[in-house]
This record gives structure tokens, sequence and C-alpha cells, in this order.
């Protein structure tokens, strides 16, 4: 061997060991250290959360820099207005879609050209088109709470009945069979808890349940703007779908119906279901635990919310969770890719996983699961609604008013419907809340 073939043999296997020396170090371009911190604002308790970030890391190896920070509801907009004025934009929100659309004027929205409305449509639940704005999505859906009924087998067994009711005929003709009144005819068991507001949990969600089943979506966007429309479509009957959905809601109210069941001086409706006296109850997914935990004995099923017979428009309610990007954000384009990594095919089971609550891709819903109850949030997600709120405190002071005043026989029913719709549009456009 020539002196000159020794040293570029020598030369070579120093470049095979630096080789696998940086091998080893490398950990690519896209890194954790290499990714800039991203800070999220979010609803969810961060417990939780945290949780899912530390399931994700064992799936998704190039997790981001992220500092979750845990905002109250109630307080969250206030917050958020105060910290942009302050320059400290979050990069990132993850909220209740209602809190998004009322300040939507101040997140950035993503154009079609990056996030295509086809693929869109394609990828999400229905519920998920609120976010799909002219000019691009306001926000991208990550988390779904149908609203479903919980249902008490062992009234429903008292009464002869092995299953519970499928659709909102059968459900009329049950509530006289199980509701039970005194000799004072005060309701001691009853079979659901509609007609009233403030003792009524959920009874905002309810009540739009009922609207979305009969065809009334309660707003519509124009522009950039909301738009109430509630009360403007109209049956074959020559009553409009609000005003159909109103006298539904109400007749369980109405002690000269007999499907009477429910009044002002009766508990809370879910505390009086947990205790073993109301034999239906509606409520969301995320209350399964906390029902099943605070009674334990308590004999109860879950199931699809009825719906309307031979009706149009399957529909429940749904809570739509989702990430939204502030325009004063400095990371958002780091978030926005973020948001795609928690909800890969192989990371979003992980939040299901967490919650007990159903996925918001189609194709994740359709792949199903084995699990008895889950099997029913995710057929009622599929079916979820919601509708643009550009103040939700203020539009279920509104709807509990229209309730109210016609429970009360202040005047008839579609005026009361105008006037509240003529109040949702005064609430104001979109963004501007």
């Amino acid at each position: 061997m020539t002196r000159f073939q020794t040293i570029i043999i020598g030369i070579f296997l120093i470049c095979i060991v630096v080789g696998m020396a940086l091998l080893a170090t490398y950990k690519g371009t896209s890194s954790a250290t290499d990714l800039p911190a991203i800070t999220i604002w979010g609803t969810v308790p961060s417990a939780t959360f945290s949780n899912f970030l530390a399931e994700m890391k064992k799936v998704y190896e190039n997790t981001y820099q992220i500092t979750y920070i845990e905002k109250a509801e109630k307080t969250f907009n206030a917050e958020l207005v105060a910290a942009l004025a302050n320059g400290e934009s979050p990069d990132a929100v993850l909220a209740p879609y209602e809190i998004i659309s009322s300040q939507e004027g101040k997140y950035a929205t993503i154009p079609y050209t990056t996030f295509p409305e086809r693929d869109f449509r394609d990828t999400f639940i229905q519920e998920g088109e609120v976010f799909l704005a002219p000019s691009g999505l306001v926000a991208i859906p990550f988390s779904v709470d149908p609203l479903v009924m919980y249902w008490n087998k062992d009234i429903f067994s008292n009464v002869g009945r092995a299953s519970y009711p499928k659709t909102w005929t059968e459900f009329q003709a049950l509530a006289d069979k199980i509701t039970v009144r005194d000799d004072a005819s005060n309701i001691t068991r009853s079979a659901v808890a509609f007609g009233e507001w403030r003792n009524v949990t959920n009874a905002k969600e309810i009540f739009s349940a009922l609207l979305f089943q009969d065809g009334d979506p309660v707003s519509v966007r124009s522009g950039t703007t909301f738009a109430s429309v509630l009360g403007t479509v109209m049956t074959n009957r020559n009553v409009s779908s609000a005003e159909e959905a109103l006298n539904f809601y109400t007749s369980f109210s109405n002690p000269t119906k007999q499907v009477y069941s429910w009044n002002r001086s009766l508990p809370q409706s879910k505390t009086y279901f947990i205790a073993g006296n109301l034999a239906t109850y509606f409520g969301f997914a995320s209350e399964f635990s906390d029902i099943r935990d605070k009674n334990p004995n308590l004999n109860f099923d879950i199931a699809p919310i009825p719906q309307i017979e031979k009706g149009n428009n399957r529909a429940t309610y749904g809570k739509l969770l989702a990430f939204a990007y502030p325009k004063m954000a400095k990371n958002a384009n780091a978030a926005y890719q973020m948001t795609l990594a928690f909800l890969d095919p192989t990371v979003a089971p992980i939040w299901t996983r967490i919650t007990y609550l159903p996925p918001v891709r189609k194709d994740l819903l359709s792949a199903g699961t084995t699990d008895p109850y889950q099997t029913i949030f995710y057929d009622s997600a599929i079916i979820s609604h919601g509708w643009l709120d550009p103040n939700s405190l203020y539009s279920a002071q509104i709807l509990q008013n229209l309730v109210e005043s016609y429970t009360s026989g202040k005047d008839a029913a579609q005026i009361l419907i105008n006037r509240a719709r003529d109040q949702l549009n005064n609430l104001g456009g979109t963004g501007t809340n």
C-alpha cells in the first residue's frame, strides 16, 4: 500500500467517525429546542392539558415548547382585550366557539389558500362550519362536547319501558305515565325538566337543539357580521319553526297539558336526576363522570337526544372547543402548525382518551369505538350544531325572557320571537362585543 493510499484511507476513516458522532447527536431541524416558544390561553383545566401534552410526547417526538395558561370563561375576553392592549398577546387560544365568535375581529383569518374550504369540510364535523368566513377560517375545531340524554333505567322499567324514546312523539306519550303527583298536585317524580329556564340545567342549549331540529339555525353569517334569523323559517303549517319549538318546550310546564312534568318550584334538574327523581336529564357528554360519581347507585344509561319523527334535521347541540390565533400574536404561524400536530390522527385520539370526549375529525368518528357510552357520544358529535353568538351571556338572557314571557302569557308566541330576534341583532356584529 502506498503512502498516498494510507493517507486517503485515514481521512476516510476519520470522516466516518465524525459522521457517526454527528448522527448520534443530531435531532433534526424541527426539534423542540429549535422551535419558537408558544403561549396558549385556554379554558381547559391545566391538569387536563398537561396530561395531553405528556402523552403526546410519547408518540410525537418533536413537540413544541408550550406554555399553557388556564383562564376562566367568564373573564376570558376581558383579559384578552387587556393583554392585546399591553402587547402581551398569547400565540393561540383554546376556547369554546362562543368566546371566539364574540371577539372574532381580534383573531387572524387562515386563508383558504392555506387550508382549503373543501379540505376543512371533509375533515371536520358539520358544527365546525361556524368558522367558515368569506376570507378564510376563523378557528380550527379541536374538541366537541355533545348534548345527550341521560335516562333512569329503573324509572323506565317501572312503567314497562325497557328502552329510551327515540322520537319526541314517543317522549310525549311517556310523560304522563312517568310523572307522579301527590294529592296536592305537587310533582314528586318527573319525566323531563322542560318548560322553565331557571331550574333547567343547560336550558339554552336544550332550546337551541330543538330549534335546530325544527330547521331554525338561530343565526347566520352575513359577510363579516352576525345576523339572527330566529323565527324566519316557516313550516308547512304556516307557523315558524321557532314557534313550534317554543310551544313544544313550554308544554311540559303547562299544568293544563297532559305532558305537564316540570315547574319552577322543583330543584335544579341535574340535582333532581342524580337524586333519582327525574327520568331524563339532558346534559353534556362531559357530565357523565360527575353524575356517576355523585350517585354510584343511580341506575342510568345514555342515549342520543330524541329527534322529530320523520324530521329532516337530525341535530343536537355541541360545545365546540377550537384554536384561534390573535392578530397580534408573535408566533401565530408556529401555533397554527402546532394545532395541526394536535389534530394528527395519531395524536387526536389521546385527547379523546383523556377527556372521554369524541373527536372532531370525521375519519376518527367513522372508525367508531367499542366503548358503549362513547358510541353515543360519537354519534351525537356527528349531528352536533351551534350558532354564531355575539354575546353568550346576553343571548341566554334574551332566550330566557322569550320562554318566561310566553309561559306567563305576556304576548303571542311569534310576537315574542320577533322581539327576541331584534334583541339578538342589537347585540352587534361578530368581533365587536
